[in-house]
């Protein structure tokens, strides 16, 4: 019987057959990709606890009203949804902006994604009203 380095069989449902024609075991694979990932994870920023703190503060703490339209945010929302909560970083992490407090502000998702990794001048954000 035709087996993997490993002694696994060569099943269909237990083969990956690259673009290339060669063939790998799907059990080898998946320990493969898992020991990559743990050799391999990175600190990233988003998994930062003191960003995530400063994230739920300023979801908690901010005028619900979005920095870049201005039009009211439903904080009850996913944050996952179209008009939910998102957190702008005022200088982006790609322009040297940090997590801090000072350059986080609410906003809608859309608003957000719309915005992508743009610098806007204080000039060109809406201001929140406080009603």
């Amino acid at each position: 019987m035709d087996v993997c380095s490993k002694g696994h069989p060569w099943t269909p449902e237990n083969t990956i057959v690259r673009s290339d024609g060669s063939r790998r075991c799907r059990l080898c694979n998946r320990d493969y990709e898992r020991a990559y990932r743990k050799e391999h994870q990175s600190d990233a920023p988003y998994r930062d606890k003191e960003y995530k703190a400063n994230r739920t503060r300023v979801v908690r703490d901010s005028p619900p009203y979005c920095a870049l339209c201005g039009l009211f945010v439903d904080k009850a929302l996913s944050g996952k949804t179209r008009y939910g909560p998102s957190v702008d970083h005022i200088i982006p992490l790609s322009h040297g902006g940090t997590h801090a407090l000072s350059n986080l502000v609410l906003v809608h998702a859309v608003c957000n994604s719309r915005k992508q990794n743009k610098q806007s001048s204080k000039s060109s954000r809406r201001s929140t009203r406080m009603w």
